[in-house]
């Protein structure tokens, strides 16, 4: 049972993790292409 759970929840945090990035990313580009103009 622990074998079969662990895997979704690492697939789970994975995805979790790279939408929390993208949307890190999608806050941080605009406001360092504002600071760099």
């Amino acid at each position: 049972m622990q074998n079969l759970s662990t895997p979704c929840l690492g697939r789970i945090f994975l995805m979790f993790i790279q939408v929390h990035t993208f949307h890190l990313f999608h806050i941080l580009v605009p406001q360092i292409i504002i600071f760099a103009i």
